[in-house]
């Protein structure tokens, strides 16, 4: 069974992860997804993306009971932990390159790298019910997916530090209102809010939405691919540690982690 589901509606694109309930990182979604994005860069009939998902979660990141999607690298060590990171993250950040506007429908929870995968995104719909979750913190590890550039670029700082340092969740009404959100709507409703939102992205003059589009993330300075290859780095280092062991075996055995700052 295919891990992801490509549907239209004349020039928007639906995208959903399909790999219920909570649609975490495979190797399969991984490819999938990077062949899919790849080839709507060349799609001439595409004006719109929404990325989706097929059961109850939107996208709950790596499983960190198996360990990371994708095969071993050649060098060994934290650098070669930080390529492999690096493939993970590439698949995702892929939507960085489309010159079309994408929407992210996020019901359920958006954890660790799925959190990530929305913000990639350049509008979020949610409901009350969708979860932010940047777990890092309680697994000894470092953030990635370029969470420690696209959340501050969007919430500010104090409140991305806030997410970031507790792992605490952000729920959809206050995601709406940190300006993380676009649209908050009941449940059940947020795919077709967000497929409304690409119908109108889509109605626009083509050539003036994708360079208008593309002339506000210039002016911005908007580098995310940056961030992404520092945190690989950070993050690959932070797997060497005792930390992370202990917050997998944490996670895995239900309960509050110890950390030593090992």
């Amino acid at each position: 069974m295919s891990e992801l589901t490509v549907d239209r509606d004349g020039h928007v694109v639906l995208v959903r992860l399909n790999r219920p309930p909570r649609n975490t990182m495979s190797v399969g979604l991984l490819e999938e997804f990077h062949e899919t994005i790849g080839a709507l860069r060349h799609d001439a009939t595409a004006r719109a993306l929404v990325l989706g998902s097929i059961g109850k979660h939107f996208c709950a990141g790596a499983d960190v009971g198996t360990g990371l999607p994708g095969s071993e690298q050649a060098v060994r060590g934290p650098m070669g932990q930080a390529d492999q990171l690096r493939d993970v993250y590439a698949p995702f950040l892929s939507l960085l390159d489309l010159p079309i506007p994408t929407v992210a429908a996020v019901r359920g929870a958006a954890v660790g790298g799925g959190f990530g995968l929305a913000l990639a995104c350049d509008f979020r719909v949610v409901s009350p019910e969708s979860r932010f979750i940047a777990p890092f913190v309680k697994l000894g590890l470092h953030p990635g997916m370029g969470l420690t550039y696209l959340l501050p670029a969007l919430v500010g700082i104090p409140r991305a530090l806030e997410l970031l340092l507790t792992g605490d969740e952000l729920r959809g009404e206050m995601a709406l209102q940190w300006g993380l959100a676009n649209r908050c709507v009941p449940d059940e409703d947020v795919e077709d809010e967000a497929l409304a939102l690409a119908q109108q992205l889509a109605a626009g003059a083509p050539g003036v939405v994708r360079w208008t589009r593309r002339s506000v993330y210039r002016h911005a300075g908007f580098d995310p691919r940056m961030a992404a290859e520092v945190e690989s780095m950070a993050q690959a280092l932070s797997f060497q540690g005792q930390d992370a062991a202990e917050g997998a075996r944490a996670f895995l055995e239900k309960r509050a982690p110890v950390f030593r700052g090992e």
